[in-house]
């Protein structure tokens, strides 16, 4: 396999010519940067609509989390009242049995 020549490969395609390369012109220049700028905008308004949207969700869980600490702390307080009572409750109970105790041992003492 050899290479074609320039000549012979004009004599292959006659009607053929070679095209011209085109340069960019400061319009299509100024249309590309255009058109980045309006895709980086866009970009960025999406970006942001996300971000938005995480600290939303941020936001909630937080919320959530807070609500839950809340309703353990209620209800640690309410047990707390509640053995609180029971314990005032006991006490006139142990007053009763401890002078039901000492007034034995004082007819055994005295007999």
């Amino acid at each position: 396999m050899s290479l074609e020549t320039f000549k012979e490969t004009k004599e292959r395609n006659p009607d053929e010519k070679p095209k011209k390369k085109q340069r960019a012109s400061g319009a299509d220049a100024i249309a590309f940067i255009k058109e980045k700028i309006r895709l980086g905008g866009i970009q960025k308004e999406n970006e942001l609509e996300l971000k938005k949207q995480e600290m939303e969700l941020k936001k909630d869980e937080m919320e959530s989390e807070r609500r839950l600490r809340q309703q353990e702390v209620e209800m640690r307080r309410k047990e707390f009242e509640e053995r609180n009572n029971m314990n005032m409750a006991l006490i006139p109970q142990q007053q009763q049995q401890t002078n039901v105790l000492l007034t034995l041992l004082q007819k055994f003492a005295s007999k």
